[in-house]
């Protein structure tokens, strides 16, 4: 376990990452050049009775180790997190939190998302709790206006946040993959390679 510093910011990003492509790195990119935070850990989510997820949980939780391998070689500053994809808490933010805050009590954890999901925070499991015990770290996407802050809610934007330039989404990159497009330039070498090794996605 790591041993925090009381000063330690850390943001946990998390998302389905299925698959994990250029834009969710550069997010990351732009979180530690921010020096908003001084970590980053990327919590790929598990299976969820309300989202269906196109591939294996351990095959995305295994291209996104392959992609911050890749992107981020040595970087202390980044991991990935199984917490949520093996089961060990359940499906919601609140409960990511909730063990994170358990294993590191002196660090403070600020939730990352995309401005797209924010005015969707108030339908968040434990909404209310999670308004009351979470900071939000949000990232504008290109062409989209900051939404007003849910009631409760606190947010912090992360500066510079539209160089995270993301110009494909993982939905995306599936329907490219499927209708026999490469997915090259889009994700990580690696993640690339290992698609097409495991057939991801052709179906």
């Amino acid at each position: 376990m790591t041993v925090a510093k009381a000063s330690d910011r850390v943001a946990l990003y998390g998302g389905s990452f299925d698959p994990p492509h250029n834009g969710h790195l550069a997010t990351v990119a732009l979180l530690l050049n921010s020096q908003v935070v001084d970590r980053v850990i990327i919590v790929p989510s598990g299976e969820r009775p309300d989202k269906k997820k196109a591939t294996a949980t351990a095959d995305r939780l295994a291209m996104t180790r392959i992609a911050v391998a890749e992107a981020f070689p040595n970087d202390a500053r980044v991991s990935v997190s199984d917490v949520h994809a093996m089961g060990t808490v359940g499906y919601g933010t609140i409960n990511v939190l909730d063990y994170m805050r358990t294993k590191e009590s002196q660090a403070e954890f600020l939730v990352t998302i995309g401005s797209e999901l924010v005015s969707d925070l108030p339908k968040w499991r434990e909404s209310s709790r999670l308004a009351a015990s979470a900071s939000f770290l949000v990232v504008e996407r290109p062409g989209s206006a900051m939404p007003e802050t849910p009631y409760g809610f606190r947010l912090e934007r992360v500066p510079n946040g539209d160089r995270s330039g993301i110009l494909v989404s993982s939905t995306q990159l599936r329907e490219m993959v499927c209708s026999g497009e490469s997915c090259a330039g889009f994700v990580p070498a690696a993640v690339a390679a290992f698609i097409s090794q495991r057939s991801l996605y052709l179906k």
